[in-house]
């Protein structure tokens, strides 16, 4: 796994999707799924979804505070 504060190649930018991850929001943990990543004035945005709940977000990168290993390709498919 790339080093998310500096992945700006499309394949680093592409490794992300599908991996679990714990995101800090607003002094909440929440588990989500990585759907889509961009690179945004020099910073890597996470497109992520609640495993347990309803909504998508763009969030920064610096949010992170757990990535886990990705899901499986039919799961993924699932979720979107």
């Amino acid at each position: 796994m790339p080093n998310l504060k500096t992945a700006y190649t499309g394949r680093d930018l592409s490794l992300p999707i599908g991996c679990n991850v714990t995101i800090n929001l607003d002094g909440l943990s929440v588990d989500c799924l990585v759907l889509d990543t961009k690179s945004a004035w020099g910073m890597l945005r996470l497109l992520v979804k609640p495993v347990a709940g309803n909504g998508e977000k763009w969030i920064d990168s610096g949010r992170l505070q757990r990535i886990s290993q990705p899901q499986a390709a039919a799961e993924i498919a699932e979720v979107r």
